[in-house]
């Protein structure tokens, strides 16, 4: 009933220059690079181009998210703790935002992750924590959403100005859900996503700025090699016009795959040497030890040609000593290399471009540091193509900085002409292939027209079930949306067509138009960035959830700060009774009788942290009150220094 015949291809390409301006806003608008493993914040402040610093004073925030009884800890704080709660300490969201638990590189991971994922009913990934003691789900949006959150309040303390839009980058090679699970984690953080830019893209604009900005006529290879995704893209750049030409990668490569390797090779090393199998959940927090010390060997290996671990008490008494040469290392991980050159060379074929017609290698994320990564570049585009001057961490925040200033400020625009990373098409019912409409890599805007064809005598409406994806076989791709003509006319099978439109806007939006020839009934269903995983029901439910948790962590936030200013209220009146005392100023009685009530509260405070606020305020009123009295008594006026 609902099948269709593609009877024939009119092509109908559209392509003009986009030009981002609009008008100045109170407010600045930041960038944001969501990273796999770090993440970073970058804004035009004061005329200046700055990458802010978090809480510890890093310029890179660790992407963790750690569930506690006393509530989350997020970035360094998190990581920090991960040996001590492994099973609460949640990284590598970005592996699972809008993915599917039974996807192949998710049950992988699942098997090396210290903490519990699960399926809901329709698949879609759940993270299992103990919160506040509490058994809790939550969706990898929701874990984004707090580490997002955390960036927010850590920028808007550094420029002391409300923060509200923001111009996040994903890896060019993320597909459809992926970019909408990445804006709704956005939106529940409070950001308003100006646009999802390509990390690829972000990076290439950061150069150009660096390189005298407006006179680059360049093409360009961005290799963004970071913790957990790889992207290769392609661009021409003529001044301040940035054409796409071609997009590739791995959404499931990075430095991490590295740290994995190296940590297999140790465990294989430990059950051999002491005949300890590492392999089982109950040695997570031993795990976590040697993928740290795995990470810092990487490290090291970029500047020397060997790196030691050395544990002590790794397991059951055991001391663990190993030293990696460079050598090993890139003879552990050569899977990865070639992985990466793969896909180099698949950039330039899908652009029809060969080594030599490529100005410049961008070197984008931290796994470009890796010599072995280096010398393979090199050797294949020649050491002055390389590109380092861009640091590796910031680039890609930075780039998307100076796309949003360019939005919200009345400067000279920036233009941006992508490609489409992924192939889109029908559902082929009969053949049970995929119809290609629109093929991956084409210039956006772009539009393509396609005649179907009643299949049955009296078909009443034809079935369009819209794909994104680059396999045959239409299962094995993506689901966008689906939807059905308007009825149809009776008539013999193969009588009625249907025109069918499929526009692509230079913001991957999809609209889908099907209209009956002959007839001005038509059809039209769009494929927006929104989340194509959940329903308007869920999402409502999402959202409030994510209100409950903001205010129940301002709150238990609130509460903490009261409770330190007791703490230190403590500290700073016993200081302050001894000094008077010292200088004749206080009464041997009135100083015995502050030094106790503080030390009575403090000793109290050490067993109640989990009062409620109210009862700290009460204690914060009792020592002031204290303080008012005695000093009030000894006729001296002095009060504690702010």
């Amino acid at each position: 009933m609902g099948d269709a015949v593609l009877e024939c291809a009119n092509y109908n390409k559209t392509t003009h220059v986009v030009s981002v301006t609009s008008a100045t806003h109170g407010m600045p608008a930041i960038g944001i690079d969501l990273g796999t493993t770090n993440c970073c914040v970058s804004v035009y402040h004061n005329d200046e181009l700055e990458v802010i610093p978090n809480d510890q004073g890093n310029r890179t925030t660790p992407s963790y998210v750690a569930y506690t009884p006393n509530g989350t800890l997020v970035g360094d704080a998190a990581k920090a703790q991960q040996s001590l709660n492994p099973k609460n300490t949640i990284y590598d969201s970005k592996r699972l935002i809008g993915r599917f638990i039974t996807e192949e590189s998710v049950k992988r991971d699942c098997e090396i992750w210290p903490f519990r994922v699960v399926g809901d009913n329709l698949n879609r990934p759940l993270v299992k924590v103990t919160y506040k003691d509490r058994a809790k789900t939550w969706l990898p949006e929701q874990i984004s959403a707090v580490l997002l959150r955390y960036l927010k309040v850590m920028t808007e303390a550094y420029i002391q100005s409300s923060v509200t839009e923001a111009i996040v980058t994903v890896p060019a090679y993320f597909h459809q859900n992926q970019r909408s699970a990445t804006k709704l984690a956005c939106e529940l953080a409070g950001f308003d996503v100006l646009e999802i830019l390509d990390e690829p893209t972000a990076a290439a604009i950061a150069y150009s700025l660096e390189e005298t900005y407006g006179n680059t006529d360049e093409k360009i290879m961005v290799v963004d090699f970071g913790g957990g995704t790889l992207d290769i893209s392609v661009l021409e750049v003529k001044e301040r016009k940035f054409y796409v030409k071609g997009t590739t990668g791995d959404t499931h490569l990075g430095g991490q795959d590295i740290d994995q390797l190296l940590v297999r090779h140790l465990m294989e090393e430990i059950k051999t040497k002491h005949n300890v199998d590492l392999t089982s959940n109950d040695h997570a927090a031993t795990i976590i030890c040697l993928r740290a010390k795995c990470e810092e060997c990487k490290r090291t290996l970029t500047n020397n040609l060997e790196a030691e671990v050395c544990i002590e008490d790794l397991f059951q008494g055991i001391d663990f000593r190993y030293i990696f040469t460079r050598a090993l290392f890139e003879q552990l991980t050569a899977v990865v290399y070639d992985r990466l050159m793969e896909q180099v060379q698949k950039a330039l074929d899908q652009t029809g471009l060969t080594s030599a017609d490529v100005n410049r290698v961008l070197l984008v994320g931290g796994s470009t540091r890796i010599p072995k990564v280096q010398e393979l570049l090199r050797n294949y585009f020649g050491s002055d193509r390389l590109c380092r001057t861009l640091n590796p961490d910031e680039a890609v925040a930075q780039g998307a900085a100076i796309y949003a200033n360019r939005i919200d400020s009345e400067g000279e625009p920036i233009a941006l002409h992508n490609v489409n990373p992924y192939s889109l098409g029908l559902k082929n019912k009969r053949s049970g292939l995929m119809d290609v409409i629109i093929k991956r890599g084409t210039q956006l805007p772009t539009k393509e027209l396609r005649t179907l064809l009643t299949t049955v005598d009296c078909q009443k409406y034809i079935k369009l079930i819209i794909l994104e994806g680059e396999h045959a076989l239409a299962d094995r791709n993506k689901v966008l949306g689906e939807f059905s003509t308007e009825p149809l006319q009776p008539a013999p099978a193969g009588q009625i067509s249907v025109d069918l439109t499929f526009q692509l806007d230079e913001h991957n939006i999809l609209t889908v138009l099907a209209v009956e020839r002959g007839t001005s009934k038509e059809r039209q269903h769009v494929v927006t960035n929104t989340n194509q995983c959940f329903s308007e029901e869920e999402l409502k439910r999402i959202r409030k959830e994510a209100e409950e948790y903001e205010e129940d962590e301002r709150s238990h936030r609130e509460r903490l700060q009261v409770w330190t200013d007791v703490d230190r209220m403590c500290f700073e009146l016993k200081k302050l009774a001894l000094c008077n005392k010292q200088s004749k100023k206080l009464s041997e009685h009135d100083f015995k009788s502050m030094v106790e009530k503080c030390e009575e509260i403090a000793t109290w405070l050490l067993g109640h942290q989990d009062e409620p606020k109210e009862v700290f305020e009460s204690k914060k009123h009792e020592l002031e009150e204290m303080r008012r009295k005695v000093f009030t008594e000894s006729n001296n006026g002095y009060r504690m220094a702010s």
